[in-house]
């Protein structure tokens, strides 16, 4: 009963780590992970996926996955042979990791930790979603650009269809109506500095079974937004919102909602959610 944080660490150091916050003790585990292994975890720790009584830790810049169990952390496997694991959906003892380094995304057969297909998608794939037999993508731009979603077919692995979208979409939540939710945070630009000629984040609401847009709210261009998550009933939205493409404060907005929130719900500037 208590919440996973995330530590990425510095590039190139090798100090990320998992802390622990336990609600009911009111009480902290700096890293979880180096307590429990007496190792440390790696170099840039990007994302963690529960799979069942395991946790699936994507440390990209190791470039490798390590397995541990849930019931006391500690390592049972890694999985290597991934230039930049970025982030990890499962269904079906089966695990899909978003590479940077290769632009594709990894199948993983859980039961025997080994990489067993790959496919191609766009720049930089960052956030999945699996809905029924289709894997969602989100092709972020790398440190580039790019305004596309590939839609995977698990059956063949192969792509389906690509989807245009905003520009670099990087967060994908699915609501309490089956409805996917986009989050592109748009970009700053070859200057990485805010400027009227750069491209606003977008938020959209997609059918996943059309694969029509129902609904497509435009920030300004100024206004880059990240780390979209949505509430335990799926009714209610969260991101941070802001002028650069990492940080932002926290919005807020209902699924059911028309338009984009008039301000922040929180207004501190973050940097996860």
């Amino acid at each position: 009963n208590g919440v996973f944080i995330l530590n990425e660490g510095a590039f190139g150091a090798g100090n990320s780590g998992i802390s622990f916050y336990s609600k009911n003790e009111n009480s902290l585990i700096p890293d979880l992970y180096q307590q429990a292994n007496n190792l440390p975890l790696g170099d840039v720790l990007q994302s963690m996926t529960i799979v069942g009584n395991s946790a699936y830790l994507c440390v990209n810049n190791s470039q490798k996955i390590e397995i541990v169990s849930m019931k006391d952390f500690k390592r049972s496997g890694s999985i290597t042979g991934i230039g930049s694991p970025r982030f990890m959906v499962a269904a079906q003892n089966k695990g899909y990791v978003s590479d940077w380094i290769s632009n594709s995304v990894y199948k993983i057969d859980l039961l025997t930790q080994t990489i067993i297909d790959t496919v191609a998608c766009g720049s930089g794939p960052e956030e999945m979603l699996i809905k029924g037999n289709r894997l969602f993508v989100c092709n972020s731009g790398g440190f580039g650009d790019d305004s596309s979603m590939s839609v995977i077919d698990l059956n063949t692995f192969t792509i389906d269809t690509v989807l245009s979208v905003g520009v670099n979409p990087s967060h994908i939540r699915e609501d309490a109506n089956g409805k996917v939710w986009i989050l592109c945070r748009g970009s700053l630009g070859s200057d990485f500095t805010p400027s009227p000629d750069d491209a606003g984040g977008r938020l959209i609401q997609l059918n996943p079974v059309s694969l029509t847009q129902e609904k497509n709210y435009a920030f300004g261009y100024n206004e880059h937004p990240i780390r979209l998550t949505v509430s335990g009933d799926k009714n209610t939205l969260f991101f941070l919102n802001g002028e650069s493409t990492y940080t932002g404060n926290v919005w807020r907005m209902s699924t059911n909602a028309s338009s984009l929130p008039a301000g922040p719900f929180i207004d501190r500037v973050f940097y996860g959610l």
